[in-house]
């Protein structure tokens, strides 16, 4: 990993706006790469089969069960397309593109708004619920037990859970064997967020068989590319070398809220995750994302591509205790600009 100088004199922007874990050690995957660079002469396979049956195997499910996708928004894209002008409710704050997805194939939109409780969502006329657990946006996690509880109680509606952030957080997390039976259940993730690799475009989604089939058909033949498909594999074969130190990250990330809060203009939202939300009572978060990137080579998450949330919020994601540190006293140095 960089230090934080080396970045500096590089002009690299030290990136606070995205939730990939940054300190992933990737030399021996990319050596493996290396190693296997012929594999670009041939053409992958058609529906990325040998990646499916490893991912059902650790996941003890069957092969029709796993669909693997060029990245999220593939996903998110083809499983709406299955349920062509059905109606959708988001449960917020969640990304824009998300929504994007669902109404290029004609769903009716429903946000949720704010709820504390999954007991405040309004099913009435739904057919899809789509959710982050945790949030994406904010990292708030709904128990796991609760969610399974919902999905129960409500077999009519198709339950639709973005499981990417899931090894994020200590509290036990949605995990693809709990579709089991349950015919009115799909999740998806992301290959690359956890490892750093958001460039290689790799997800998968988990779905009940009679699903599964519809949207294999969706997703276009050979769209994983062999090096993608090879990561993937190799990721998957040696998960020890993948391993994020969650309980130091969440320290860090408690210690850096705690030390944001210190700020009188400033909220910090609780999070059970590294990442969080960053309320402003002066200014909004286009006019700090702008003062940081011009001024101190710092990029922050806006949400103008976000659902849910005003201007007046930003999202970061907690770096090493010097790049924090940075950001810390930057937000200061515009506030105290704003203030005068």
């Amino acid at each position: 990993m960089r230090t934080t100088a080396a970045r500096l004199e590089q002009k690299q922007p030290m990136d606070f706006g995205t939730n990939v874990w940054y300190g992933a050690t990737l030399d021996k995957l990319k050596s493996h790469l290396i190693e296997q660079i012929d594999i670009i002469s041939s053409y992958p396979e058609r529906d990325a089969k040998s990646l499916r049956r490893l991912l059902a195997r650790r996941y003890e499910l069957k092969d029709g069960n796993l669909i693997i996708t060029a990245g999220t928004f593939t996903a998110v894209n083809v499983i709406a397309r299955i349920f062509d002008r059905k109606k959708s409710l988001f449960v917020t704050p969640c990304g824009g593109k998300l929504i994007e997805g669902c109404e290029a194939s004609n769903h009716e939109i429903v946000l949720s708004g704010d709820v504390n409780s999954l007991s405040e969502l309004d099913f009435t006329g739904i057919d899809l619920c789509w959710m982050a657990n945790p949030n994406t946006v904010s990292g708030k996690q709904y128990r796991r037990k609760d969610i399974l509880d919902m999905v129960d109680s409500h077999p009519n509606v198709t339950f639709i859970f973005n499981i990417t952030y899931g090894n994020y957080v200590l509290d036990d997390p949605l995990k693809p064997s709990d579709m089991g039976k349950r015919s009115n259940m799909i999740m998806f993730s992301s290959v690359s967020k956890s490892y750093n690799l958001p460039g290689l475009r790799l997800a998968y989604i988990v779905a009940p068989e009679g699903i599964g089939k519809v949207l294999q058909k969706q997703v276009a033949s050979y769209s994983i590319s062999t090096i993608a498909q090879e990561a993937g594999k190799y990721i998957f074969v040696h998960p020890a070398q993948f391993v994020i130190p969650l309980r130091k990250w969440l320290r860090s990330a408690e210690e850096f809220r705690s030390t944001l809060a210190t700020i009188p203009e400033i909220e910090v939202l609780p999070s059970n995750t590294p990442y969080f939300l960053i309320k402003l009572n002066v200014g909004d978060g286009r006019e700090l994302a702008r003062f940081l990137a011009e001024h101190r080579n710092i990029n922050i998450r806006t949400t103008d591509d976000v659902c849910g949330l005003s201007n007046q919020f930003i999202g970061v994601s907690t770096r090493s205790s010097e790049e924090n540190s940075l950001l810390v006293a930057a937000i200061n140095e515009w506030i105290a600009s704003k203030v005068k």
